[in-house]
């Protein structure tokens, strides 16, 4: 899990021929830890012949059991869901919504990445969709509010231009255990609604803007 010192935190390019720039999935802010939903979570690495290949989803075991322990202690936890979206034709009533992020790579990539990523790919010819499912590594109660959350900020802005949106929609800010978090209050979601970059300083402060009673600040 890294620390907030990269100058933007951006998805990666992910248009067919683009050069692959991974980014962290994690960044640690003052104690709390922001996870990016999304195409963020592919881990990418250079191969022997010098091309990027998908090697892994984050968390892995350790990564998970990390998060795990955290939820335990109630560390503060803020999940940015990045471009996601849900594919026609998945039955809500059946719980699973198909909520994730697909990410346009070529055949020849997933052709040298292992089998279980290889797996979730869809499409024909040489450009395919690799499909990374949002929110699997949370407990089902935490997964359920996040994809609750993000339907409801999109209804909530499905008619505002996107240039009058904020950068990130925030959750509610109840902290009673029967209140909008339930008995996580630690745990708390956020929606980005454009694409800008999000700079270290922009984290930094929607991090405090989230855990308002931190004794260390962010900024």
């Amino acid at each position: 899990m890294s620390d907030l010192e990269t100058d933007t935190h951006g998805s990666r390019d992910t248009r067919p021929g683009a050069g692959h720039r991974p980014t962290p999935p994690t960044v640690l802010c003052a104690g709390i830890l922001i996870i990016f939903e999304g195409a963020a979570r592919i881990r990418w690495a250079v191969d022997g012949t010098g091309d990027w290949t998908p090697v892994a989803l984050w968390p892995g075991a350790r990564e998970a059991d990390e998060v795990a322990e955290r939820l335990e202690r109630r560390q503060p936890l803020l999940v940015v869901l990045d471009e996601l979206d849900t594919p026609h034709g998945i039955d809500a009533r059946a719980g699973d919504d198909g909520l994730g992020a697909t990410v346009p790579v070529w055949r020849a990539e997933l052709d040298r990445a292992p089998a279980d990523l290889a797996a979730l790919a869809t499409g024909d010819g040489d450009l395919l969709d690799l499909r990374v499912p949002a929110l699997t590594w949370l407990p089902p109660e935490l997964r359920q509010r996040g994809t609750e959350f993000w339907r409801a900020a999109g209804a909530r802005t499905a008619d505002v231009p996107p240039a009058l949106l904020p950068p990130l929609l925030l959750d509610g800010a109840g902290e009673a255990a029967d209140g909008p978090r339930g008995g996580h209050p630690h745990v708390r979601f956020a929606r980005r609604s454009r694409t800008p970059a999000l700079t270290p300083r922009h984290l930094a402060a929607a991090a405090a803007h989230a855990f308002p009673h931190q004794e260390t600040p962010c900024v």
